[in-house]
């Protein structure tokens, strides 16, 4: 099957390609499209795990600057610190089964 790309100019049709299109190309259009979509998700996904993971290091740096300039005491900076490793843990944790189901 070949489709006859024209285009339109000053009245006249100008031919600018012809292509091939196989039957399989058509018919894997949906498929191709659904990884293509699955692909952009996974993206995002990472990026987002990224982010999250930068802000939580960011915190624990601005806690760490609090202990040292004693605006926070030792128990206060242990309860907050165990949060966000855990938090961090957590993240880890389903980034590394959402790899391992790949």
């Amino acid at each position: 099957m070949q489709f006859v790309y024209k285009q339109f100019t000053d009245n006249d049709f100008l031919n600018v390609s012809i292509k091939e299109i196989s039957m399989d190309d058509i018919l894997l259009a949906p498929f191709k499209s659904l990884l293509w979509i699955a692909k952009k998700l996974q993206d995002s996904a990472q990026e987002e795990f990224a982010n999250e993971k930068e802000a939580i290091t960011q915190q624990l740096s601005e806690l760490y600057m609090m202990l040292d300039t004693e605006q926070i005491t030792q128990e206060e900076f242990d309860a907050q610190e165990e949060k966000l490793l855990d938090r961090l843990e957590v993240l880890e944790n389903e980034f590394s089964d959402d790899n391992d189901d790949e």
